[in-house]
């Protein structure tokens, strides 16, 4: 086996501490990877499917309608972390350190990857977290009777799920709850296709129906110091209550929710509020820079503050205000 250019034997436990859920990070990991690989900007015929093989205590995560990856996104894939830029096109992920949290799921900390790129190159290895094997082994010889990836796109084996992460991972509703938290625009706008089949049985993600949207405020075109642009920011008080996971404004990168901003307002109306904001190509690069590694949050240097601090920001006086505005309308 080839040893990784850096010492990670324990890195896959160093990058579940930063997760504030595991299993939040992993599908929000996961699909970030092919979301930078879509062979398309609109997503034509681009899909992920989650799957548990029970017999064989294995997690799959595939993806289709992506290049997979060439020559030298293979080699970075299992590089490891910081070392080289991130394979894909970048847009959403960067740095390349979730791929460790999957070795985190695996009792052993294994993970297999097969890969087919553009031009029909078949690529497969596994790791550890601290050496990895892309030339002696094959699927053949961890899965004897299972076919290998035959479209373009990748697919991630994640093998012997640790006993006691079992029950929170293999939740459908919750791990769906998770997925159109953090990819309802891409749903939403491009029918990106979600699959999760935990129990033989395939469930496909979908956005729930919202209740009737009362009033709305819609801010457009907001110039963040020399930084770029907030391209929008709609929040929109609905008759009724809606799902929990999408109060709050939802604040946008790449099709990916990075967080959520709480409202400022009595709690049987911000269960009526929800919102979302995105910036232009210029500020989207500058909160690139500032984001944290799990995609879950941004660290407090200057894009954000002055981001955070806009007049129209989350701070509570100024939605509180901006509340009473909707509400007065």
């Amino acid at each position: 086996m080839k040893l990784r250019q850096a010492n990670l034997e324990h890195s896959d436990e160093n990058i579940a501490d930063q997760y504030p859920d595991l299993i939040d990070g992993l599908q929000k990991d996961s699909v970030q990877n092919a979301n930078d690989a879509r062979a398309t900007r609109k997503y034509a015929g681009w899909k992920v499917i989650f799957k548990y093989r029970k017999q064989t205590n294995t997690l799959t995560m595939e993806d289709f309608g992506t290049r997979g990856m060439n020559e030298e996104d293979w080699k970075k894939f299992w590089q490891g972390p910081w070392h080289t830029a991130k394979f894909g096109t970048s847009d959403a992920g960067q740095r390349g350190q979730g791929r460790y949290l999957f070795h985190y799921f695996s009792k052993n900390k294994t993970v297999l990857a097969e890969s087919v790129d553009e031009s029909g190159k078949y690529r497969f290895g596994w790791g550890l977290p601290d050496r990895y094997d892309d030339e002696e082994k094959t699927l053949e010889d961890f899965f004897p009777q299972m076919p290998k990836l035959d479209h373009p796109g990748t697919r991630l084996w994640v093998l012997d799920i640790k006993k006691e992460l079992q029950k929170d991972l293999l939740d459908t509703e919750r791990f769906a709850r998770y997925i159109r938290a953090s990819w309802w625009e891409i749903i939403r706008n491009y029918q990106a296709v979600f699959v999760i089949d935990f129990d033989e049985t395939e469930t496909l993600v979908a956005i729930p129906d919202f209740p009737p949207v009362k009033k709305e405020r819609l801010y457009e075109s907001e110039r963040i110091k020399n930084l770029g642009n907030v391209r929008k920011l709609i929040l929109r008080f609905c008759e009724e209550d809606i799902p929990e996971e999408f109060r709050g404004i939802a604040v946008q990168r790449a099709g990916m929710t990075i967080r959520r901003l709480p409202v400022s307002a009595e709690e049987s109306l911000r269960k009526k509020i929800y919102g979302y904001c995105n910036f232009d190509d210029e500020l989207e690069a500058n909160l690139r820079a500032c984001e944290l590694p799990n995609h879950m949050d941004f660290q407090n240097k200057r894009t954000w503050l002055y981001v955070s601090n806009s007049p129209r920001s989350h701070k509570p006086q100024q939605q509180a205000n901006l509340t009473r505005a909707i509400l007065r309308r």
